[in-house]
């Protein structure tokens, strides 16, 4: 088992807080030790790295120093700790950092498919980002063209920004518009594209959008695609939020 940790001056996420008080970490580990079948052998706690806008990087927290605190002092009262997992804004650029720091597991989050604020900081960075939302334009009204947007959901870890997307009916008649989205906590049941009718957008149009997303909070479905590079493309099976195969409905 890993023990989640959590220290007097760490931060999180609304929401998100729990664990183990620091301050009595031995005994908590005593205690759950003690449950037949169960056995301590690391900790955790989270965020344990986030991005540091200022500096364009991505920093170590507080959360990270009293995960290691915890793991140090668990190891003194004589708990074989073999794990100390320290998730938060993982991606390959920052694996050597977290194990010099003491990390011996991370988890790889939006780092898979490249859409951490490192991959905004450093281009350079070993992973492409490799996720898009695809929708399409349902209707026109006035001059405004509404896109669909059922599970849709755009994770702003730098701050608010103007969106952005591709529209277009061919690869030749692409053009990059901006599209307004209701405010965070809100359900978007539609994008709009202002001024959408000048820019000759129509009904049906195909909208891509490229962004941070957090599939596990939308409706949205998913689909990995192969042979993108190749050209040949090869459509893997569609999955729900969950990861549930949803027998090729999209």
């Amino acid at each position: 088992m890993l023990l989640r940790v959590r220290g007097p001056e760490d931060t999180y996420y609304f929401g998100h807080a729990g664990g183990f008080p620091l301050a009595s970490i031995e005994d908590a580990a005593k205690q759950v030790d003690a449950l037949d079948g169960l056995r301590v052998t690391g900790v955790t706690n989270f965020p344990c790295m986030l991005a540091d806008a200022s500096a364009r990087t991505v920093v170590p927290t507080r959360n990270f120093a009293t995960a290691l605190e915890a793991a140090a002092r668990l190891r003194a009262a004589g708990f074989e700790i073999t794990q100390v997992n320290a998730p938060g804004t993982t991606s390959a650029g920052t694996f050597a950092e977290q194990a010099r720091l003491g990390a011996t597991h991370v988890e790889p989050g939006n780092g898979l498919h490249g859409t951490t604020p490192l991959h905004l900081f450093d281009p350079s960075q070993p992973e492409v980002p490799a996720i898009v939302y695809v929708s399409e334009v349902s209707h026109l009204d006035g001059d405004d063209a509404y896109v669909f947007a059922a599970g849709y959901y755009v994770d702003k870890v730098l701050g608010d920004y103007q969106l952005r997307a591709l529209v277009g009916s061919s690869e030749d008649s692409l053009q990059v518009l901006d599209v307004e989205t209701a405010d965070p906590g809100a359900i978007h049941y539609y994008c709009r594209i202002p001024d959408a009718r000048a820019r000759g957008v129509r009904t049906g149009d195909t909208v891509v959008f490229c962004f941070r997303p957090q599939v596990f909070v939308t409706r949205g479905r998913t689909q990995a695609v192969a042979g993108i590079r190749e050209g040949a493309l090869n459509l893997h099976p569609v999955h729900d939020a969950e990861g549930h195969p949803t027998n090729g409905v999209a």
